[in-house]
């Protein structure tokens, strides 16, 4: 009953009212030619939500029908030319049509010929496109004071599993994490530490893309996660503060000041935050194993809890020089992060029939992350319509994590227990290093070849280099002994070469259809230098088709069709064969004989009115399932380490619906489920499984008197399966309130994350088929916003004078619709 109240919150319906106004209008450039196939979007003047999207046709003319009175902007966009943006204007109750004066908009690389509005406009929350879902984090009031990783958690479809180090997109690991559309060539882990470490102040949008097209990398069998940085282009010299402060367990703290300086040639951006973070977390296992070398069933009951502080800097910089038709640009990402952190845990195991062992440790450690991503880019105008791109990046990554831990054994009746062997250490010493290198030489080439026929094609070569130095010393009569399975020197090299080509064929204004055909070749090296062996020595060559196909049924609906075919590789991590401590059953590993996943999906999508709705058909073979159980080689061992399952079928259904109530209040309601049908052999006894899945989610955003804003969502996922894990259904709540202060005075906002305290993730072993060692266990992981609820205030204020025809258009009619437009 509690939590069908708290639902309640959020789970309202509401039906929207058409009006009958109509707007018609013509696009051209410069020269007076007409623009066909233009993006022209109609916006609601008084929140800037999306009214209507349409598209000129070949004499660049548009039309909207249907429209509701009220006050109205049109936005511009083409291939070529910068976008425009028109003043304001009303549409009465009657069925007049309004007649726009044309739109002139200018080249992108060329002078200015007449004036274009850079705004930016306040968009929706979610917004579809083709390949999948767009976030557009600035919207909500519970991002500021938050880090990236914690925005991501929050997006439809997205479960960051921390405690695994793991992220499920849509049901299924596999996913992969772009910035501003540079691949991270590091394990998912090391991406998950550094998006912790970035504040989401910085970040413009966030790309859910399920589809992507072949310009993309096939990396990622779930998907890519594009994460795009906010970048102002408004003309003169601004600056951004963002400040925040909060508590849980602890206190957390957020600082970012941005600069910018535009002209019309020259573009100079920085940006600077800091970030930290005092945080609690516990993590409970019980039930029973049969252990070989015990030869009788043994019951244990583990727990720990974690206290980390976090901090972190980061700073990124870039310029862009126009130089005719050319453009010449660089950027650097640079981050820091120190986290200490103290492990408390105890544990009690019961031999049968009457051996008793009680465990205690504590662990103290330090891990610092340090990365570089830079990059140069060179853009080129080669003639009318023709465009060439070179890209060079270049991340160095490198972790070193340095800990000792303490053990205490006792027997039943309190007296230590004499083990006297590596298992069972008085104490233990890790030291970790890890650096990886990543080059990426990029060209894509694009033209126009007609009106209606686009052509991309591009080439790149990525070189990822490795290394980990890695051991673990036990104390033992006084003395620190390392054994060779707990150190290793591991090297790996991967190079991956890949050529693409799409075409694009716009039928009509209303049709269009996009073929490509990207191939892949990798070559993959692994060597265990200690032990003087090559772990892993594998070329793979591959294809990955994908075809869009789009059909706009009338000014209200749209119909989709797409296919694309992806690839997921192990990473370094998963590959690794070398051992770390959990009990003295069973040790966390990787797995040299994992193979890649391949994905096929086919979607069908169909969009009403802003109202998205989709179904996905896909085919998993060989997917990855992290931290799953089998028995070592020697039988003495409980491996934990990731496995290959057989195969995974998905049906996928997709909904998104947006919902206006009121002027003052908005609902946006998601659903992502589907039937999942897996086979997996690597247990004692292979099983196969099908089951109904989903996830929903829901945000409602409230206009306030006096500029205040409110917001509440709230996201539910059901049980689903990792593997042979069970990993049973939650759900969270998040609310935050906001003021803008008049006057360029800045806005407050403040957020309350996981309202109801109800993250709580819990697992289970041995429900679907008997495991390794007979296990049969329950996990529960529960993270500090369960244990307590964390608030957060924040303040942010924009400095710095408006460019000069940003006045120019805001006392040419312009004014009434100022409000509207979201400024840096």
């Amino acid at each position: 009953m509690k939590a069908i109240v708290q639902w309640s919150l959020f789970l309202l319906v509401s039906v929207p009212v058409l009006g009958q106004g109509k707007v018609i209008g013509k696009v051209t450039n410069a020269d007076g030619i007409s623009i066909a196939f233009a993006n022209v979007v109609l916006l609601a003047g008084r929140d800037s939500s999306i009214a209507k999207m349409s598209m000129t046709d070949d004499s660049g003319r548009y039309e909207f029908s249907s429209i509701q009175a009220g006050s109205y902007v049109l936005r511009y966009s083409a291939v070529g030319y910068k976008d425009g943006v028109s003043p304001g204007f009303r549409i009465g109750a009657s069925n007049t049509p309004v007649q726009r004066e044309d739109v002139i908009l200018s080249r992108a690389n060329g002078s200015l010929e007449s004036v274009v509005v850079k705004a930016r406009v306040e968009k929706p929350l979610y917004t579809q496109s083709m390949e999948g879902m767009v976030v557009n984090v600035q919207n909500s009031i519970l991002t500021k004071g938050s880090t990236i990783l914690e925005v991501l958690a929050r997006s439809p479809g997205v479960l960051v599993e921390v405690q695994s180090s793991s992220i499920l997109f849509n049901g299924k690991s596999g996913v992969a994490i772009m910035i501003n559309g540079k691949l991270l060539q590091l394990p998912l882990a090391q991406v998950m530490a550094m998006l912790n470490g970035m504040s989401a102040d910085n970040v413009e949008r966030i790309e859910l893309l399920t589809n992507p097209s072949a310009k993309y990398d096939a990396e990622g069998s779930a998907g890519l996660i594009n994460i795009v940085l906010k970048r102002n282009e408004e003309e003169g010299t601004k600056a951004m503060l963002n400040v925040a402060g909060g508590y849980g367990w602890g206190e957390k703290t957020v600082a970012d000041l941005s600069l910018t300086h535009n002209s019309r040639n020259l573009n100079l951006y920085g940006d600077y935050s800091y970030t930290r973070d005092r945080s609690f977390s516990e993590w409970t296992a019980a039930g029973s194993e049969f252990p070989p070398f015990i030869n009788s069933v043994m019951d244990f009951d583990v727990s720990s809890a974690t206290r980390v502080t976090r901090t972190s800097h980061t700073a990124s910089a870039g310029a862009e020089i126009t130089l005719g038709n050319s453009v010449i640009g660089g950027s650097f990402i640079y981050n820091n992060i120190l986290q200490v952190y103290n492990i408390r845990g105890n544990g009690t195991y019961d031999i049968h029939p009457d051996s008793l062992l009680l465990a205690n440790s504590d662990l103290d450690g330090t891990n610092r992350w340090m990365s570089t991503i830079s990059s140069v880019y060179f853009n080129r105008k080669l003639r009318t319509n023709e465009n060439l791109n070179l890209n060079f990046d270049y991340l160095y990554y490198k972790n070193i994590n340095p800990a000792r831990v303490d053990n205490l054994y006792v027997d039943r009746n309190g007296s230590p227990a004499v083990l006297n062997d590596t298992l069972f250490p008085a104490g233990s010493l890790g030291s970790a290093h890890t650096p990886i290198k990543s080059f990426v030489a990029k060209a894509d080439y694009l033209k126009q070849i007609s009106k209606k026929v686009k052509l991309e094609s591009g080439v790149k070569e990525s070189w990822t280099t490795n290394s980990s130095e890695s051991t673990i010393e036990s104390q033992l009569d006084g003395s620190w002994v390392a054994l060779a399975d707990e150190s290793n020197n591991l090297s790996m090299n991967e190079r991956i070469d890949a050529a693409y080509a799409s075409t694009t064929i716009q039928f009509d204004a209303r049709t269009s259809l996009s073929v490509g055909l990207r191939y892949e070749y990798s070559h993959t090296h692994l060597d265990d230098r200690l032990k003087d062996q090559v772990v892993v020595n594998r070329n793979l060559s591959e294809l990955f088709p994908d075809l869009f196909f789009s059909k706009k049924v009338n000014d209200h609906s749209t119909l989709e069709v797409s296919f694309s075919k992806r690839i997921r590789r192990p990473s370094y991590n998963d590959l690794a064969s070398f051992i770390s401590y959990n009990d003295f059953v069973s040790v966390f590993t990787g797995n040299p004989s994992l193979r890649p996943t391949i994905t096929q999906n086919l979607k069908f999508g169909y969009v009403f009115k802003g109202t998205s709705f989709s179904v996905l058909v896909g085919r998993d073979d060989y997917p990855i399932a992290q931290a799953q159980v089998v028995t070592s080689p020697t039988k003495r061992w409980l491996y934990v380490s990731p496995q290959n399952l057989q195969y995974q079928n998905n049906l996928t259904f997709q909904a998104d619906l947006p919902l206006k109530v009121a002027n003052w209040w908005r609902m946006n309601y998601g659903f992502v489920g589907g039937w999942h049908q897996f086979k997996l052999d690597y247990t004692v006894i292979p099983v196969g499984k099908t089951y109904f899945g989903y996830s929903t989610y829901s945000t409602q955003t409230f206009g306030l008197p006096a500029n205040f804003g409110a917001e509440l969502s709230g996201r539910y996922f059901s049980h689903f399966y990792s593997g042979s894990a069970l990993i049973r259904g939650f759900y969270t709540v998040n609310a935050g309130i906001k003021k803008v202060f008049s006057g360029n005075g800045g806005t407050v906002q403040f957020s309350v994350e996981d309202l109801f305290e109800s993250y709580h993730i819990r697992s289970a072993f041995g429900s679907l088929t008997e495991e390794a060692f007979d296990l049969r266990s329950h996990l529960s992981f529960s993270p500090e916003s369960r244990l307590t609820r964390i608030y957060k205030l924040s303040y942010s204020r924009s400095f710095g004078k408006r460019s000069i025809s940003e006045r120019k258009n805001q006392t040419n009619g312009y004014q009434d619709e100022d409000s509207r437009v979201r400024k840096y």
